[in-house]
């Protein structure tokens, strides 16, 4: 018999990817284990990338693991966020807690973490966050060692670069398919830190993608503010089987600051789409009552090659809910509205009226239809004498149907259940044995207090045997299939009947609850090297426009390397060679979002045979480091290095010199020089912040129609195009070779007044970059490094004297 039970959604013959629910709370938990989902994925407490969805403690997540467990799902917790030097020796007890606890996984960003947990506990199993910014078989080359089992892949790819990576690689792959969309590759974005001194790789994003901004084309205003920035809320449930058929193993829902009404809607949604669920005929159309729980325009991201007309909602950047039509016209309290969905609002729901900038909100009294006509009658204090034919309606909240969404919880006849198989044993003289099998293997046998003997009345049957101990409604179980070998005509109390089941019950929830941990030990870190210092700085810089070569000749410094950061269509030929001719050693930057059919860009810059590499991503460093020869490489800012275990890994990947995050503050990155080798750390001390790193491109999104190239003109290669934030602070965007853009703070963060703590503490190579300052404020920048460099202070604090 099929131990399936009709109240769990039907499993497909065929291999199909895991469906991975976000969970905060335990009803965001309750309503993932009862809509459907295989996983459900939560925060690390203190340490996750959603910092205000963190409402559990270590003894609350370990509770929500096993009951995950009991059900049958598997629970990973997200530690993703980047540590800090001095949280290191904290991260290295709680390690083998939470391994205690029995996560399936543990989802990781700092590589540092990942290090520690291997140094800790080896067969531990770890994912790799999408802020590691995967974009490419190439960055899990460059991570082979680490064994990581299971690669998030960054939501910036298409299904055609999805295909290629599967190609590509044998890990696992899991795929983000529903929710809000960052406008900045994810673990690339330095906004909420270049903004506000908060950081988005810690769990403190400041949603800055969400605001309004001007857009300025050579300094002429392009129209009124819009949200820019904003992109739409993710729906694949059309790409869900494409997904599947590929061989994605995961297909992950973003929203651990959503609701549970969010999570069973958007569930039952997917399980629909996959075969998986019976979309209840009752309940309004999928993509509405994920609207319902949630609504901000929905797109499939950048899955389609489209995206760049497709991903962007320029007019409004929060939840709206449902569309429900527009207002055809108003009579007093009554709105007309001619409806546009096939959810018909009842009375109680919530209602918002945009017209134009304004925006009224209340709540409908009424309800009459006639075909796609509705009439809504609105409360007094609802200003519908303000409202003018073709205002825009939406649905924001719809009481009744979250009731319905709540009782695929709540309703103990709609929860999921575990099917068992029972098997009874019985002879007279000897007790009754129950044996309790689950589908995933677990195995329990239980033998009742008392032994069977004949009868005198009201002999065992199999009525009575399953009365009684398939009395399971309490339970999370339901037999379903039952295999009797009992002798007829024995006798057992039925108090003895429904202990037999109780021992037998708790026990097999035991069984499936807990779990063996792996081994590990909570070992010392591991020990700080250093190498030989040479005795004197040197001074590096990085240059985004060729004209800023004409402020180096006349330069009184020990200069490194001179950094071409050129905007797309800029050959640096020219500028290479002029370098060259100056005696300088020249170096390239790799693009910060390589994808999979990118190696062109990559073989482009090698092939100006730079002496110098900045890496800025993983994936460029899997690419270089499969080549026979390459030159010497430089970890960029964007590699995200906060603390030594990172540092040292990336230097015996053989980079030669590290940059740290510039998201440390000063004590902390005191700290880091500290626990790593200063004399490998290239420190920049005068830059712009790369506030947003998108694989959206401005220029054609919102200047061309989101036509490709070259159908979008090349703009970025002959305009200057600019955001002005509600400040009025201006920030220039840049695009690459790949047409990805970058987004730089328009004020610079100047640190040259760090050089002594930093020359002092055994740095020595600093670095200076320039974005749009003429050759003559880069010539002042450049001689303030250089009095300070040669200062008599700096001589004072020891900043030429060999590290002991």
């Amino acid at each position: 018999m099929d131990l399936k039970s009709s109240a769990t959604p039907a499993r497909p013959s065929h291999p199909m990817p895991e469906l991975l629910a976000p969970v905060s709370t335990r009803q965001m938990l309750l309503a993932a284990i009862h809509n459907g989902a295989d996983a459900i994925y939560m925060g690390m407490p203190g340490f996750n990338a959603r910092a205000r969805a963190n409402t559990m403690d270590m003894a609350e997540l370990g509770e929500s693991i096993a009951l995950c467990h009991l059900y049958g799902l598997k629970a990973y917790v997200a530690w993703n966020t980047l540590l800090l030097p001095g949280e290191l020796e904290s991260a290295r007890h709680l390690i083998p807690e939470l391994i205690g606890l029995c996560p399936d996984a543990i989802i990781v960003q700092d590589i540092g973490l990942a290090r520690l947990i291997r140094h800790i506990c080896p067969t531990q199993i770890i994912h790799a966050s999408t802020q590691m910014t995967i974009t490419s078989s190439w960055a899990m080359e460059a991570l082979e060692d680490l064994d990581i089992r299971r690669f998030i892949l960054a939501r910036e790819l298409s299904l055609r670069e999805l295909e290629t990576i599967r190609q590509h690689t044998t890990r696992e792959l899991e795929v983000f398919v529903h929710g809000a969309l960052c406008i900045s590759c994810s673990g690339q974005c330095l906004a909420s830190f270049a903004m506000g001194g908060r950081s988005a790789n810690r769990g403190q994003c400041a949603q800055s993608c969400r605001l309004p901004y001007d857009l300025l084309l050579d300094g002429q205003e392009q129209g009124p503010a819009r949200y820019l920035l904003s992109p739409t809320d993710l729906c694949t449930t059309g790409q869900a089987s494409t997904l599947a058929r590929m061989g994605i193993q995961s297909l992950k829902i973003e929203g651990r600051l959503k609701s549970p009404h969010y999570v069973a809607a958007v569930l039952q949604a997917y399980g629909s789409a996959l075969g998986r669920w019976q979309w209840q005929a009752h309940m309004p159309p999928p993509h509405e009552t994920m609207a319902l729980t949630f609504g901000r325009r929905f797109s499939s991201g950048w899955l389609e090659e489209t995206f760049q007309r497709t991903l962007m909602e320029p007019d409004y950047s929060g939840d709206r809910g449902l569309r429900l039509g527009s207002v055809h016209a108003v009579q007093g309290q009554q709105l007309l509205i001619h409806q546009v969905c096939r959810y018909t609002p009842q009375a109680g729901d919530g209602l918002l009226l945009v017209q134009g900038k304004a925006e009224h909100g209340g709540s409908v009294y009424g309800v009459a239809q006639a075909g796609t006509q509705l009439t809504l009658t609105m409360g007094r204090e609802f200003p519908a004498h303000t409202i003018t034919p073709g205002a825009d309606v939406f649905i924001t909240s719809a009481p009744a149907v979250e009731k319905e969404l709540e009782r695929s919880w709540t309703d103990q006849q709609r929860q999921r259940t575990i099917p068992l198989r029972a098997r009874l044993q019985g002879r007279a003289g000897a007790p009754l044995e129950l044996h309790l099998h689950d589908e995933d293997g677990h195995h329990v046998r239980n033998s009742s207090q008392i032994a069977l003997e004949p009868a005198s009345r009201a002999p065992l049957d199999e009525t009575t045997l399953r009365k009684h101990l398939g009395a399971l409604g309490r339970t999370p179980f339901a037999i379903e299939q039952w295999e009797m070998d009992v002798e007829p005509r024995l006798f057992l109390p039925n108090s003895d009947l429904k202990e037999l089941r109780r021992a037998a019950v708790e026990e097999l929830i035991a069984r499936r609850s807990h779990g063996t941990p792996p081994p590990c030990e909570v070992l010392p870190l591991p020990a700080v090297t250093h190498a030989p210092q040479c005795a004197a700085p040197r001074l590096h810089l990085l240059l985004r426009d060729e004209g800023q070569l004409d402020a180096l000749p006349g330069i009184q410094l020990p200069m490194g390397t001179v950094y071409l950061d050129l905007p797309a269509g800029q050959d640096p030929t020219s500028a290479l060679r002029r370098l060259r001719d100056l005696g300088y050693a020249t170096g390239l930057c790799t693009p910060a979002l390589l994808k999979p059919h990118d190696g062109p860009s990559m073989e482009a810059i090698l092939n100006h045979s730079p002496d110098t590499l900045l890496i800025r991503s993983l994936s460029s460093l899997g690419f270089v480091l499969g080549q026979n020869a390459h030159p010497t490489l430089v970890g960029d800012m964007r590699l995200n290095i906060t603390n030594p275990l990172s540092f040292r890994y990336f230097l015996e990947k053989g980079l030669h010199r590290l940059c740290p995050s510039p998201e440390l503050e000063e004590n902390q990155l005191w700290l880091l020089l500290e626990q790593a080798d200063p004399g490998r750390m290239e420190v920049p001390v005068h830059f712009h912040p790369a506030m947003f790193h998108m694989g959206y491109c401005l220029f054609s999104g919102h200047l061309a129609a989101g036509r490709p190239k070259p159908a979008c003109g090349l703009l970025c290669q002959h305009h200057l195009l600019e955001i002005r934030d509600r400040k009025g602070q201006r920030h220039m965007v840049q695009a690459d070779a790949t047409c990805a853009n970058t987004i730089y703070h328009g004020q610079s963060l100047n640190q040259l007044h760090t050089l002594p703590g930093l020359l002092g503490r055994g740095v020595r190579d600093i670095r200076l970059e320039f974005l749009d300052e003429t050759p003559a404020q880069a010539r002042g920048i450049l001689e303030e490094a250089a009095r300070l460099l040669t200062g008599k202070a700096l001589q004072q604090a020891g900043a030429f004297a060999p590290m002991p």
